[in-house]
């Protein structure tokens, strides 16, 4: 256990199970921005900036979601289960604007 004061005393694996929901609300939110940004312009923007944010996504949801399986923790998968259904739309959306773009003229 970690003691900052007498008031504020943060648990070691607590610490680990905020950040994990840290980072994961962050990618939540930015794959949020983009469908819906892609929703009302129908523009993917710069791809070579998503494209990373989406497969780091994939992977970070995938791993974490492993992790609280094998590790009990108080974490649950949920955030981790939209995270990599968001990334997925979001990489799904990406591949459907190259495809319409520079396949199809």
């Amino acid at each position: 256990m970690i003691k900052l004061n007498e008031a504020l005393s943060i648990p070691i694996e607590e610490k680990g199970v905020n950040m994990k929901k840290a980072v994961l609300l962050v990618l939540f939110l930015v794959n949020l921005f983009f469908i819906v940004k892609y929703l009302i312009t129908f523009e993917a923007g710069f791809s070579a900036l998503w494209l990373p944010i989406f497969i780091i996504g994939i992977i970070l949801s995938i791993v974490f979601m492993v992790r609280s399986k094998t590790e009990r923790s108080s974490y649950s998968p949920i955030l981790s289960i939209g995270v990599l259904v968001t990334s997925l739309s979001s990489l799904g959306a990406l591949g459907f604007h190259y495809f319409l773009s520079n396949l199809m003229g």
